[in-house]
């Protein structure tokens, strides 16, 4: 018997030999070859044709625009997203996303080719969710599908009506926050992060009560957003997106609310540090929001007695107006410049414990160094070029992008 299937493979060798003959000539392969890339028959060509171009064939990722019932979320009643509408976030994503990512990764468009999610898709309207009572502003499968919600509210660019500063900041709130965290949850996949950027703030993490703070809140405990303190993988996720896409005056207004109870020694000089990676150069502009602002006590109503007591907390105007019933506030301090007055009386205490903006500038660090080690780019050096970029945005679209009309191809 062994020698007999010895016998039958070596037979077998032999025929595998004589059939794959350099003289033979190959078969016609049983897949369809003649079928082109993009349907040119169909309306739609010249913007499928840019995104085979710009997408599928750079990073193999195909931007799903057209709406697909069987892939999308039933829990929601959802409408198509506009033809032209997903043009706008198309080129933005790719202006504004991976052409950085692949400028400043020494991979280029390799990195986004590995690591980026596979497909985006886009829905035209919100979607909400009836138990959080929240908006949902994109969602992501485990790194393979980003999908995009509330597209059809994207405002379209014209010569006489562009893009404002305003516009660029509900951009970055509604889509681009969305796209740099789920693309952080992708990288995290693959490299997770030291323990100590969980130990920072270990304790305060809630799955439930995260959705009960407010920012501002949040960032007493050492949270860039409420969300971030649901638990460590949106701690991440939050602090790596924030540092990218949010405004000078949302991270100045952060660093106020989050130093305002107390730092530790020395994080003085690490602020003017941060504030330096984060490019905020008009920092002294006595226009600015954040040179000009009001600190109150808060006074909380003591129900056995009806007198209201000092908490021992400060809060910013813009806080005080949100907190609930029972409390009070006392004017302690106006400010008219951030660098000038309010930094150098920072009230340093004696704590061992993290929090404040101290736990923040801990989770930065740690991000940074995250980036850095592991995939070769400072997180900063994104926000840098995504801002440059943003500021120039009508320019991009005035001398690089063609929108297309389905009647008009």
């Amino acid at each position: 018997m062994k020698h007999l299937l010895h016998y039958i493979l070596l037979v077998l060798a032999l025929t595998s030999v004589w059939s794959c003959s350099k003289d033979d000539e190959l078969s016609d392969s049983i897949f369809d070859t003649t079928k082109a890339d993009v349907d040119t028959t169909i309306a739609t060509a010249p913007f499928d044709q840019w995104l085979y171009r710009h997408f599928v064939l750079p990073y193999n990722v195909e931007v799903q625009y057209r709406f697909r019932l069987s892939s999308s979320d039933m829990d929601y009643h959802l409408a198509p997203a506009k033809y032209k509408q997903s043009q706008i976030l198309s080129h933005m994503i790719h202006h504004l996303v991976f052409d950085v990512y692949s400028k400043y990764s020494p991979e280029r468009e390799r990195f986004m080719k590995k690591y980026a999610p596979r497909m985006f898709s886009f829905v035209g309207s919100a979607a909400y969710s009836s138990t959080t009572q929240t908006m949902l502003r994109g969602s992501a499968a485990e790194g393979i599908k980003i999908t995009m919600y509330d597209v059809n509210n994207i405002k379209e660019y014209a010569q006489g009506r562009q893009y404002t500063v305003s516009d660029i900041e509900k951009l970055n709130n509604s889509y681009f926050h969305t796209i740099h965290h789920e693309f952080s949850h992708i990288l995290n996949q693959y490299k997770s992060l030291p323990p100590t950027f969980k130990q920072v703030t270990m304790g305060s993490y809630s799955a439930k009560e995260w959705q009960s703070r407010d920012t501002t809140e949040a960032t007493l405990l050492g949270y860039v957003t409420d969300y971030a303190s649901s638990q460590v993988k949106e701690d991440l996720a939050e602090t790596f997106s924030c540092i990218i896409t949010d405004s000078d005056a949302r991270w100045m207004n952060r660093i106020i609310s989050a130093s305002i109870n107390g730092v530790h020694s020395g994080d003085a000089e690490r602020i003017k540090a941060l504030i330096d990676s984060l490019h905020i150069d008009n920092i002294d502009n006595p226009n600015a929001r954040w040179n000009k602002f009001t600190v109150y006590m808060e006074k909380k109503l003591n129900t056995d007695t009806g007198a209201y007591e000092m908490t021992g907390n400060l809060c910013l105007d813009i806080y005080r107006r949100k907190k609930a019933d029972g409390y009070t506030y006392e004017k302690y301090r106006s400010y008219n410049s951030f660098m000038r007055d309010y930094l150098p009386n920072l009230r340093v205490v004696q704590n061992n414990r993290s929090f404040g903006i101290h736990a923040i500038m801990d989770k930065i660090d740690i991000t940074t160094k995250w980036c850095r080690d592991n995939w070769k780019f400072n997180i900063f050096d994104i926000r840098h070029e995504v801002m440059l970029r943003q500021k120039g945005i009508n320019e991009y679209f005035a001398d690089s992008v063609k929108i297309y009309d389905l009647t008009n191809n």
